[in-house]
């Protein structure tokens, strides 16, 4: 990924806030893959994680960690 936003500032020069945010998103994506989560929505009045089966992570530390960390 890092490869592919280096290749593109090569081509193009820098990259536009909006190309910067799709990078994160997908390298953000392909990371919660690897983890076995399958969907990530998120905004101004909460998210909604969708595990695999399968996932690496455990559901309840992760609410553990958001609900003592609520404003982050």
């Amino acid at each position: 990924m890092r490869e592919l936003q280096v290749e593109m500032i090569d081509r193009f020069g820098l990259l536009p806030d909006p190309a910067k945010n799709l990078m994160r998103l997908t390298l953000l994506k392909l990371q919660a893959e690897k983890l076995g989560i399958l969907k990530v929505d998120a905004g101004p009045q909460g998210g909604r994680i969708e595990f695999a089966a399968d996932t690496q992570v455990d559901p309840l530390v992760l609410i553990k960690l958001i609900q003592g960390q609520p404003n982050r």
